[in-house]
């Protein structure tokens, strides 16, 4: 838990929550995140609530370990009951005992008022992507977050899932892909995550080419490639996104980021070396045989490839 941080009335707001919410209702521990997000966005600065839910951008949004703790407390005082789904999810539901007794004042009377307020729009019952999209993202600090998370990972998981006549075909998965990549952050903090964003266009452009959507060889780990440098972004975006009660992860975080990163490049390297075995080798006498994925080394995306292979720099 986050030091210095007044979260004695998040525990009586969940109840809150129950309570506003139609009976029967569960609550995914990603709509309690969005939903205390919300209430934090409607209320001041100074007020004693908002300043007790810090928040730092993620993979499915915005995200505070206040909640998160505040959840735990809740369930183990029994004032919510809660369960893991098939997916590895957390669904909450009434518990039955009363949250702990916490003095009523102003900014407690205006956490209420915000979060009844948030739930008269906010539908846990319907699709959870779309809630997202039309309540969450559109704060999302850059358009790649809002494009590549409900336009491209959506396509692609079904490519990787579904009989080739239900998904999308290639050349509209290698479109948004493009689109994507043209949508990747410009900062400087991003500019090695976008290296091996467009090594994975690269080779994803390549791989949707040549694959015969019958068959769809290698569509599960195209998948998961497509998971992953969505996964690395997120973790970049944590550590240059986030509340200030965040600074003391930051160094942690980095450390996370720079492991999943080498993760990320021996995943792209094994694809690339799938690549060659499954759809013919790279290197031909042929320069114009359709078969040659290869990517030229005298290309500009060759000499980055290179120099990440390597371990050197291209500039």
């Amino acid at each position: 838990m986050l030091p210095g941080l007044d979260t004695d009335p998040l525990e009586y707001l969940i109840d809150c929550v129950f309570r506003e919410l139609p009976e029967g209702a569960e609550l995914k521990y990603i709509d309690a995140q969005k939903i205390f997000y919300l209430t934090q966005r409607r209320l001041d600065p100074d007020n004693r609530v908002a300043e007790s839910l810090p928040f730092y951008w993620y993979q499915h949004g915005p995200m505070s370990t206040a909640v998160s703790h505040t959840l735990q407390s809740a369930k183990a005082g029994g004032v919510v009951d809660g369960r893991t789904t098939e997916t590895g999810g957390q669904v909450f539901t009434p518990g039955g005992e009363d949250p702990p007794g916490i003095a009523e004042d102003e900014d407690l009377a205006a956490a209420e008022a915000a979060i009844r307020e948030v739930l008269e729009q906010y539908d846990v019952f319907g699709n959870l992507d779309e809630r997202l999209r039309e309540d969450i993202y559109v704060d999302a600090p850059y358009d790649f977050q809002l494009y590549y998370k409900f336009e491209v990972l959506p396509a692609v998981e079904a490519f990787a899932r579904d009989p080739y006549y239900l998904a999308e075909p290639p050349e509209e998965i290698q479109f948004r892909l493009a689109r994507a990549e043209g949508k990747t952050p410009t900062d400087a903090a991003f500019d090695e995550w976008r290296k091996r964003f467009s090594w994975f266009v690269t080779l994803a452009e390549t791989y949707l080419a040549a694959v015969d959507e019958s068959e769809k060889r290698m569509s599960e780990t195209f998948g998961r490639l497509a998971t992953d440098v969505w996964e690395l972004f997120a973790k970049r975006l944590r550590i240059e996104e986030h509340d200030e009660a965040y600074a003391d992860k930051e160094a942690a975080w980095e450390l996370e980021y720079e492991n999943s990163q080498q993760s990320v490049d021996d995943s792209l390297q094994r694809f690339e070396a799938t690549l060659d075995e499954q759809f013919g080798p790279y290197d031909t006498d042929d320069e114009t045989n359709e078969n040659s994925i290869r990517v030229a080394e005298d290309s500009a995306w060759g000499r980055v490839n290179r120099s990440l292979l390597e371990g050197e720099s291209d500039e």
